[in-house]
C-alpha cells in the first residue's frame, strides 16, 4: 500500500519506540482509520485515531443563513479551504469551473480560493491567481483572498459558505499524511 517500498525501514524506526510507547511516555497517532490499519499491517502497532481538527470551533453564528439563499439575484458561495496547490487539485476544479461556464448555469456562482502565489504543473507550465479571469464568465467568478487567514476569518469564510469543496488529486495525494 502506502509505505510499501519503505516497510522495512519504517517498521525498524516505529519498533524501536516500543518500550517508550509500553511505558506511555510516548503516543502514535494518526488521523483516520485508515492509516490505523495501514501503520498497524506495516508495523504491527496500533495507532491511536484522533478526531482531524478541522471541525473545532465551528458554529453557526445566529442570523447566519446556512441554506442557498432562494434570492437569485445572490451568488452561490463555494469555498475551497486552505490554500490552492496542485495536489489539492485546483486545476480540476478550474476544469469544472470553465465546463459550467461554457455550459451556461442560471445562477452566479463564486469560487472562494486562498490562493498566494503561481506553482508549477505537471507539463513544465504555472498557474497562478492572476490566471483565473480566464476562468470566469458572466455567471462564473472568483474571489481570491491571497493572504493568511486568521482563525476568525476562516470560520466566517466557512460559515458564509454555501458549498464547502475539497478537490484533492487522489492519484497525487494518497500518500500524503493526512490520508485523504
Amino acid at each position: 500500500r502506502t509505505f510499501r517500498s519503505t516497510a522495512k525501514f519504517w517498521r525498524w524506526a516505529i519498533w524501536r519506540f516500543r518500550p517508550q510507547l509500553q511505558s506511555g511516555t510516548v503516543r502514535f497517532v494518526t488521523d483516520s482509520e485508515r492509516l490505523a490499519d495501514e501503520y498497524e499491517e506495516l508495523t504491527g502497532i496500533r495507532f491511536e485515531v484522533l478526531p482531524h481538527p478541522s471541525l473545532v470551533g465551528i458554529s453557526v453564528t445566529p442570523g447566519v443563513n446556512t441554506t442557498v439563499a432562494e434570492d437569485d439575484s445572490l451568488p452561490i458561495k463555494i469555498f475551497l479551504p486552505g490554500p490552492a496547490r496542485y495536489e489539492k487539485g485546483v486545476v480540476r476544479l478550474l476544469e469544472a469551473s470553465k465546463l459550467l461556464a461554457t455550459k451556461g448555469v442560471n445562477r452566479r456562482l463564486e469560487f472562494v480560493l486562498q490562493w498566494r502565489e503561481p506553482f508549477n504543473l505537471p507539463d513544465g507550465g504555472t498557474i497562478g491567481p492572476d490566471d483565473l479571469s480566464s476562468y470566469e464568465s458572466e455567471n462564473v467568478r472568483f474571489r481570491v483572498i491571497r493572504n493568511p487567514l486568521s482563525s476568525d476569518e476562516y470560520l466566517n469564510e466557512l460559515n458564509h459558505a454555501d458549498l464547502i469543496i475539497l478537490p484533492y488529486l487522489r492519484e497525487v495525494y494518497f500518500a500524503r499524511i493526512s490520508g485523504v
